[in-house]
């Protein structure tokens, strides 16, 4: 009975000793106690939600143009006009700016949920292919580029630019061996006569500097 009690004495030591043990002579990390009043903060957090939002980044709808119109907006009438003039940003009136709907890749314009537009004060000028032209409020141009069901991209606008003219095509029409022989058409009258262009309708819905009749 002695020696059974000493046998138990001396297991309820060894217990005791490792309980009152230093937590980091069990391993190399170091170890935090949490108090009680925030364990059950701790236990609320979503965990497994900052980890899917930490792995998984949305791609960017708005361009950088554009992100920073909206930012400065935030900031008053004043901050937007300021702006707007520095990066010389054309089709812009006192609250929208005109701006291209870019669908879904493979996908027409047809696929922009036009309702959702116009519920964010969106007005459609033209649309062509998988691109919407549109005055969108400028406060309103994050919503529209992360809500609205089919859009891929919101941009600016790009307008093709005339750098040089390369050549008149004299040469490629033959037109040289004329002036060689001293016909310059200098004083004649010429008209052209054709039955229309492919795709011109289409064109002209997207592409600004098109005549919108033809003469």
């Amino acid at each position: 009975m002695i020696n059974a009690f000493k046998q138990f004495s001396g297991l309820t030591l060894i217990a005791v000793l490792a309980v009152s043990m230093p937590l980091q002579a069990w391993g190399s990390r170091q170890t935090s106690i949490v108090p009680l009043d925030q364990q059950s903060q701790l236990r609320d957090f979503d965990f497994d939600n900052l980890r899917s939002n930490s792995n998984s980044k949305k791609p960017k709808k708005l361009d950088q143009p554009l992100t920073d119109l909206y930012q400065k907006s935030l900031k008053g009438r004043v901050a937007t006009q300021d702006f707007v003039q520095k990066r010389a940003i054309e089709r812009v009136s006192s609250n929208t700016v005109t701006v291209f709907l870019i669908s879904e890749p493979g996908k027409s314009a047809n696929t922009i949920n036009k309702g959702a537009l116009t519920a964010n004060g969106v007005k459609v000028i033209k649309s062509a292919g998988n691109i919407i032209k549109a005055d969108v409020p400028i406060d309103r141009l994050k919503a529209v580029a992360e809500t609205v069901e089919g859009i891929s991209m919101v941009r600016l606008p790009q307008d093709p630019e005339l750098l040089s003219v390369q050549s008149e095509g004299v040469n490629l029409t033959g037109a040289d061996t004329y002036h060689a022989a001293g016909f310059s058409g200098i004083g004649v009258k010429t008209a052209v006569i054709d039955t229309g262009f492919a795709s011109l309708s289409s064109a002209k819905q997207v592409v600004i500097f098109l005549p919108m009749q033809s003469a």
